[in-house]
């Protein structure tokens, strides 16, 4: 008979100091021959990024903005963060009203000339920029900051940098429109937009390497936080367990860490994360 150890790893007991390793020292070493493991569950919070700096370099954009001082261009960084295309666009306006490029309605409310859309029929974002008038529209009124008026009614433009933020958007890089237009503009990327660079991750342990793939070969389940909320806890509770073969030996520790499609580590920030793996006796040698 071949009896299941369950082995359950915490925060309170992870002996790992980087935030994508988890690892738990064993009392007395744990002989491994003819062993096999799996992921039987794992509680793990959404708390990855998709816009980082230093690590995606997809953070950083211009514009161009008509004023009354002739075509004024601004640099944009966007602080670390998981944003939507609604959420892109939105700060997008937010450096804009920075900047006072932007008006007032009858209403109080704020009226900006650069917006991005999601665009599902054909599975692309679309930047679409509206005229910016010579003078101040019937009931409208100027911010404090307000930037000036422009000689001539054109848009604005967004400058897509050679960096992973026109990947981001699905754009080629370049300036959109290319000539700041006298009418309304609106064009979609012609690439797919990565809106998460990551999409994907491995949970792997040191104890395995499979035989039968040159890549991830230490990896013994796969997940993703589709659907999941940044913020939200993402259950993993496999209905059918898959086995996978130790390494004989004798270990000290047992090491699981999180990896990404891309087998760069996983940038989570949350690490109260429970992982609770069974060892068994090998049904089948392999």
């Amino acid at each position: 008979m071949s009896y299941e150890i369950p082995i359950v790893l915490t925060k309170a007991n992870n002996i790992a100091t980087e935030n994508h390793k988890m690892e738990i020292a064993f009392s007395k070493p744990f002989v491994a021959k003819d062993m096999e493991i799996c992921v039987q569950k794992c509680y793990i919070y959404n708390s990855v990024f998709n816009v980082k700096s230093g690590t995606y370099t997809n953070n950083q954009f211009s514009y161009i903005f008509p004023t009354s001082s002739g075509d004024q261009t601004y640099v944009v960084s966007i602080p670390d963060g998981y944003y939507s295309v609604s959420d892109l666009s939105d700060y997008i306006n937010y450096a804009q009203k920075a900047n006072g490029n932007y008006l007032l309605d009858s209403t109080g409310t704020e009226i900006y000339y650069t917006t991005l859309t999601e665009n599902r029929v054909s599975y692309s974002v679309t930047i679409s920029q509206t005229l910016f008038p010579t003078a101040l529209p019937t009931g409208y009124t100027t911010p404090s900051n307000f930037s000036g008026f422009p000689a001539t009614s054109t848009t604005p433009q967004l400058i897509v940098p050679a960096t992973a933020f026109a990947t981001l958007i699905g754009f080629v890089a370049g300036t959109y429109p290319a000539v700041a237009a006298t009418s309304f503009y609106s064009v979609s990327g012609t690439l797919v937009p990565q809106i998460d660079p990551t999409y994907a991750y491995h949970i792997c342990t040191t104890m395995c390497n499979n035989q039968y793939v040159n890549t991830h070969s230490s990896a013994i389940a796969t997940f993703t936080f589709a659907g999941i909320p940044l913020g939200q806890q993402l259950p993993i509770e496999p209905n059918n367990l898959s086995w996978f073969p130790i390494m004989d030996g004798n270990y000290q520790t047992m090491q699981f860490y999180f990896i990404s499609q891309n087998f760069a580590p996983m940038l989570i920030l949350d690490t109260d994360i429970i992982l609770v793996v069974l060892i068994r006796k090998r049904k089948l040698n392999i």
